[in-house]
């Protein structure tokens, strides 16, 4: 008797082993029938075909080694319902199965609606799990873009050193500005702003940061020095009050040329003030009274 539940047991498993070499076979044989389909532009039968498959991997429990549901998804979105690819293609990003090109897709579907959420959040794994594929790279600087528009400026700055220099615009620098304002990196926003006058001379952020800088320059060292004066009233003192004093009037000339252009631009009150300020200083009677009168409007 026991060696006739031996034989019985060994029959068990080859049967066993006979029934998935043939279940494997069928996976192959529909596989490249999917594909001779999906290549020839009969892509109903691709899709039924792909959707027995993805149905044989979840029968088997085998989702996250299974292509056909990226398969499905481009078999549906060649029939044009792409309700039904982006619910596959959902299914191979939760499965760890999709390839970049699916990522990409969705993205570009996604910003097409103007769903930034959803679109990011195709685009941050996209360039987290194939950072060097074509894919990536196109859309990196999207994935810049929306990082500072989300206000996630740590990851703005990381991908900056990444992007593709044909991609830095006017646009892209004054985003990268506000990116490292944000994290309060005023040594980066001090060559940003060059850079963007640099590319263009009326960019209004980098003038008005660049005549605040030299204008704040100016003011503190002038409060500095007089303060200093004032507590220690000596010859040494007043020799080093004056030469400061002509490092803070340099400072401010140079914010005055940049307000100056920003008032041509922008000649509203705001700019009317610092222009009224730093001439009043100069001891200019007469253009202060003219930004004083500007100030109103």
């Amino acid at each position: 008797m026991s060696v006739f539940f031996r034989i019985g047991g060994g029959l068990v498993v080859i049967l066993a082993l006979f029934a998935s070499c043939v279940s494997t076979q069928n996976v192959v044989k529909q596989t490249e029938m999917a594909e001779l389909a999906f290549r020839s532009g009969d892509c109903a039968t691709a899709l039924a075909l792909y959707e027995k498959l993805v149905a044989g991997c979840e029968q088997s429990k085998t989702m996250s080694s299974c292509p056909a549901y990226e398969k499905a998804g481009w078999s549906a979105s060649c029939l044009g319902d792409l309700a039904l690819s982006e619910s596959y293609f959902k299914l191979a990003v939760y499965h760890n199965t999709a390839s970049p090109s699916v990522y990409s897709e969705l993205a570009s579907r996604y910003r097409h609606e103007g769903n930034v959420s959803k679109e990011l959040m195709m685009l941050e794994p996209l360039d987290n799990l194939f950072p060097v594929s074509q894919e990536a790279l196109l859309h990196r600087a999207r994935l810049f873009e929306l990082s500072v528009v989300s206000e996630q400026a740590e990851m703005a700055v990381a991908l900056w050193d990444r992007m593709d220099d044909s991609v830095r615009t006017e646009k892209m620098w004054s985003l990268y500005f506000q990116a490292n304002s944000k994290l309060g990196r005023d040594e980066a926003c001090n060559a940003i702003a060059q850079e963007l006058l640099r590319i263009n001379d009326k960019n209004v952020v980098a003038l008005d940061w660049e005549a605040r800088r030299y204008y704040q320059l100016a003011e503190d060292r002038y409060n500095r020095e007089m303060k200093a004066y004032e507590a220690n009233k000596t010859h040494k003192q007043y020799a080093r009050l004056t030469k400061e004093l002509e490092k803070a009037t340099d400072d401010m000339k140079i914010a005055l040329g940049y307000f100056k252009r920003l008032f041509a631009i922008e000649p509203g009150p705001e700019y009317a003030l610092y222009l009224h300020n730093i001439y009043a200083r100069f001891g200019d009677e007469k253009q202060t009274e003219y930004y004083r009168q500007r100030m109103k409007n």
